[in-house]
């Protein structure tokens, strides 16, 4: 839980929710923030809120009210019980001893917290950068400047932020930031934001907070193992048919904890419990109350902990609770709906790819302080869709080369100079050529499917070819007259035999017109893999380095990559449409008769015999 001691402003992370305490008492968010600074030992609390007619503050006990009334600053002081509204409306009259809640925000806070010991003020977020920012600068160093009295007393003001909001990476981390701003002897509101917000590398906002406030940056969202086991204990309360011994308890503890806080364990256990995206206690609940969710669960935790039991919770939780600055991010989004993917095969490449996948999503979970240049923004949107369709498809190498992009750009931090934009272009462009490379891949293997299919075919009409001349004595002397032009009786038994055969013929001739097309494009489409296999080489040397880039002269290659998908589709279609014309062309003119003449036929046979010579002879496509 937070710890206040080591500062005076701390940040915590919540949902409106229900919270469990240990003792599986029920609390709303800000109740159990309550209860946590009572144990911490502070005794006075105010909470400031927004509400939708002013600001509403919520003075926890009585004994708070009294220390309010008493801090002594002229021309103020309240009356009645505590949940009061006061208005910031300097021209709205209220029955109120304090001219406005001004003068609460601008003098009685600050005097409160640095002459009274063991003070805390809980603010949301958003009110408190707007208070702050709204009034003069006065208030704002009034603010810093009580900042070292309030340390030395204990005091405390606690900001609470909701979890997935895309307002608040603007409130922490946006040029109208409080934390970005310091008086004139170098003091600001909390020394460890602000180094974090001037720092130039550019560093993972959420993930410096925590690195550098510690215990004073939670993330109450978390579906760790305990949480989890407290819910499960309560629900057993609420419903004896839930009840499970105290093993039990802490495997189905475990196995919710783990599915939802590992994406690779998610895909080997399945869809055994609802996504609740938002990290909801309230909903993670509803779900522990069903009977089917929990046999499931009980089965499944039989099937998969005896391997995975001795997985220890690691001490990041609060990155996998807090997955986004906002729930609108399309990136983490994405990677999300990837990573849960059922279309690629299993095996050790798929396990790296889905590794890879979860570090990518933890370095995107973390917004950085500065947000990425708009041209490189789209890049990376760019990517995440190629991710999504060759994950779809199953092309794990587009996939890794993608992730080589978002893992770039992070590496980065966004930060690009000269050569790291010659190495970025290089990058996206790899995840194009890997793209051209697969789907070539892929026709190449529809070409020989096609292939196959036509030569096995050709081996079927020959087939029945050699069953019709067994059967039919005399029938080679007949078609050698036919073809010779010799008198025949194409009424006779033989003759209609004969017609047969040629038929048979005109088919087969038909099947080696269409061979000869799928092995044209089966050519073409090998010559374009290779090609793009040697530009796949080229771009990996040239992203290697900028000293690389700039030997091999990267912009030449770049000109090429630019254009080569437009224009390899665009030759792709022409050949096709020549292909198929030329097929149509071969089969109209081998179907133009009914074949009603000698004639006819003698030409069908001349020809299916030089095609049957010429593959004796070794030319078989």
């Amino acid at each position: 839980m937070i710890d206040v001691r080591d500062g005076v402003i701390s940040f915590v992370f919540a949902n409106e929710d229900t919270y469990l305490l240990p003792n599986l008492v029920e609390m709303d968010l800000y109740r159990y923030l309550c209860y946590s600074l009572y144990e911490k030992g502070i005794k006075y609390i105010y909470i400031l809120q927004a509400g939708a007619d002013g600001y509403y503050l919520s003075i926890q006990s009585e004994e708070a009210e009294t220390m309010l009334n008493e801090t002594k600053l002229p021309g103020i002081r309240f009356l009645g019980k505590y949940g009061r509204l006061y208005s910031r409306d300097r021209r709205e009259k209220i029955d109120w001893d304090c001219e406005d809640l001004d003068q609460l925000i601008d003098s009685k806070i600050p005097l409160l917290m640095s002459q009274k010991s063991r003070v805390a003020v809980i603010f949301d977020l958003e009110t408190f950068n707007t208070v702050l920012r709204d009034d003069s600068s006065e208030t704002l160093n009034t603010y810093i400047g009580m900042m070292d009295r309030a340390r030395e007393q204990g005091n405390a003001i606690i900001l609470v932020g909701p979890i997935q909001d895309s307002r608040i990476h603007n409130v922490l981390a946006g040029p109208e930031s409080v934390f970005r701003f310091c008086d004139e002897r170098g003091h600001s509101l909390c020394r460890e934001m602000r180094e974090i917000l001037v720092d130039p590398s550019n560093p993972p906002l959420y993930k410096e907070m925590k690195r550098r406030l510690g215990s004073r940056c939670v993330w109450l969202n978390m579906f760790s193992r305990d949480n989890v086991r407290t819910i499960l204990r309560r629900n057993s309360l609420d419903n004896t048919s839930l009840l499970s011994d105290e093993l039990e308890t802490g495997n189905l503890a475990l196995l919710v904890s783990q599915w939802y806080a590992s994406p690779a364990f998610q895909a080997k256990c399945g869809m055994i419990l609802g996504e609740n995206r938002f990290r909801r206690f309230s909903d993670l609940r509803n779900d522990l109350k069903k009977a089917d969710v929990m046999f499931g669960l009980r089965k499944k935790a039989k099937e998969v902990l005896p391997a995975e039991a001795t997985v220890s919770q690691d001490n990041k939780e609060w990155e996998k609770s807090y997955v986004g600055a906002t729930a609108e991010n399309a990136v983490t989004d994405a990677l999300r709906s990837v990573r849960l993917s059922r279309t690629m095969n299993a095996g050790e490449e798929l396990a790296e790819v889905r590794t890879r996948l979860d570090h990518i999503l933890e370095l995107y979970s973390s917004p950085r302080v500065n947000d990425a240049p708009g041209a490189i923004q789209t890049d990376i949107e760019k990517t995440v869709l190629s991710i999504t369709k060759a994950a779809d498809r199953g092309d794990l190498r587009t996939v890794n080369a993608a992730l080589d992009v978002l893992e770039y750009a992070q590496l980065k931090n966004f930060n690009f100079d000269k050569d790291t934009i010659k190495i970025w272009k290089c990058k996206t462009a790899i995840v194009t050529v890997t793209e051209n490379i697969a789907r070539l891949n892929r026709l190449k293997t529809e070409d020989k499917f096609n292939i196959t299919e036509c030569r096995a075919k050709k081996q079927k009409i020959y087939d029945q070819q050699e069953e019709l001349q067994f059967k039919t004595p005399g029938l080679d002397e007949y078609l050698d007259r036919m073809e010779a032009g010799l008198p025949v009786d194409y009424y006779s038994v033989i003759g209609q035999q004969a017609l047969e055969y040629c038929r048979l013929a005109d088919k087969g001739n038909k099947v080696q017109d269409q061979l000869k097309a799928w092995i044209a494009k089966y050519t073409y489409h090998m010559k374009a893999y290779d090609q793009e296999e040697d530009k796949l080489d080229q771009l990996t040397n040239a992203s290697r380095s900028a000293i690389t880039v700039r030997a091999v002269s990267v912009s030449d290659i770049l000109g090429e990559v630019g254009s080569m998908e437009t224009e390899q589709i665009k030759e792709a279609d022409k050949s096709r449409e020549q292909e198929m014309y030329d097929i149509k062309q071969s089969i109209d003119q081998l179907s133009d008769a009914a074949m009603s003449t000698g004639v006819n036929y003698v030409e069908t046979l001349r020809r299916f015999q030089q095609m049957k010579k010429e593959e004796t002879g070794g030319n078989q496509c």
